[in-house]
């Protein structure tokens, strides 16, 4: 007898997977994604995960990243619910300038950004302007200053992002 795929089912054990490498990823990362300090600072790039939009349907795809500068590496995600592309990158942040090496390629970037408080995008409370994009997608990020309003708002996006860094 053969099984047919269950997209709902398959998300669910994904979710409880990342979930568990999460708490990994926290715990090796020193926790930093409260917003501690005044906005501005360019710390507030790490540890969180950067969103172009929200999808409306399960078929659009978004952008996402997320730096952890501590280990000097991230992840870039150009994502639908069926079809993901990721990209891990070595990289180097020294105040708001960030260099970038993607191993695969050995082909090297490097941009300026800018954290800085947002209600533009509804429920996402910071936002993220880079100077240029290494993936040739938006020049604006959205995330949130509270964890909890990350999972709760981004869930298996979210999860994903954080798991795949922790393995890294």
């Amino acid at each position: 007898m053969r099984r047919s795929f269950r997209p709902k089912t398959f998300l669910l054990l994904l979710v409880i997977a990342a979930a568990t490498l999460i708490v990994v990823v926290v715990s090796r990362c020193g926790g930093g994604s409260h917003v501690e300090s005044a906005l501005g600072d360019p710390s507030l790039i790490d540890g969180r995960v950067w969103v172009e939009k929200r999808p409306e349907k399960l078929t659009d795809y978004v952008h996402a990243a997320i730096f952890i500068s501590r280990a000097n590496f991230g992840l870039f995600e150009r994502a639908s619910a069926y079809d993901v592309r990721a990209e891990f990158f070595d990289m180097t942040r020294d105040k708001e300038k960030v260099k970038l090496t993607f191993p695969q390629t050995n082909r090297s970037n490097e941009f300026t950004f800018k954290v800085t408080e947002c209600d533009e995008l509804k429920p996402f409370d910071l936002c993220l302007d880079v100077s240029k994009n290494p993936w040739d997608g938006p020049k604006r990020y959205y995330g949130f200053s509270r964890p909890d309003e990350e999972d709760a708002a981004l869930g298996p996006l979210a999860a994903r992002l954080h798991a795949a860094a922790s393995a890294h």
